[in-house]
């Protein structure tokens, strides 16, 4: 369970099911961090989508090619971690 516990939304009851049922349970290092990482780029999305709504922001020039690039580091290391699985 203590390598399952680095998986997000599994948890011990699930883990459990799984082992009884005799699933996989695959366990992807580095995922964590990933999922973290759109979340932020998630949230900074919706900030500046609330901004251009409520019509405080005009200009998205710099804000989008921040979040564009993030994206491109994220979806990097998911390519990456998608090829070790």
């Amino acid at each position: 369970m203590s390598l399952a516990s680095c998986n997000p939304g599994i948890n011990l009851s699930e883990y459990l099911r799984r082992c009884a049922l005799g699933k996989n349970i695959i366990v992807v290092p580095g995922i964590r961090d990933l999922i973290i990482n759109v979340k932020s780029i998630i949230s900074n999305l919706n900030q500046i989508t609330n901004k251009v709504n409520n019509g405080t922001i005009t200009i998205l020039g710099d804000n989008l090619k921040e979040i564009k690039e993030e994206l491109k580091e994220v979806t990097i290391k998911i390519s990456k971690v998608v090829k070790k699985i």
